[in-house]
């Protein structure tokens, strides 16, 4: 039952991107840029998961500094605690692919200060 909650959470996160529901940067949304300032990222904190302690699915934009409202957003998977790991999903919570370690670093201090 766990889990059809969270893929149902996920697929509305995704078909919320897909009609463009809440996608651009808005005052909910926050703005992340990574230590070696390369990198801007906008979480919606509207799209966040929070699963367990330590681990939460959003949906954000990443791009080259200055350029990250020209991306499509993107669902991640992102895991804090002892270290820290994230990673593209897809509506089902599948790993679909990798994110920079720096976005990743940058991921897991955002969320770990708002939801732990």
């Amino acid at each position: 039952m766990k889990k059809l909650f969270r893929n149902l959470v996920v697929a509305f996160a995704l078909i919320a991107s897909i009609i463009g529901v809440s996608v651009a940067p808005t005052a909910e949304a926050g703005h992340v840029v990574t230590d070696d300032d390369r990198f801007g990222i906008y979480i919606n904190d509207s799209s966040i998961y929070y699963d367990r302690v330590g681990h939460a699915n959003a949906q954000i934009r990443y791009g080259r500094l200055g350029y990250e409202d020209s991306f499509d957003p993107i669902l991640v998977s992102v895991m804090w605690g002892k270290g820290f790991y994230a990673y593209r999903i897809d509506s089902y919570g599948n790993n679909i692919g990798s994110i920079p370690q720096n976005v990743q670093l940058a991921l897991a201090n955002y969320l770990s200060e708002r939801y732990q």
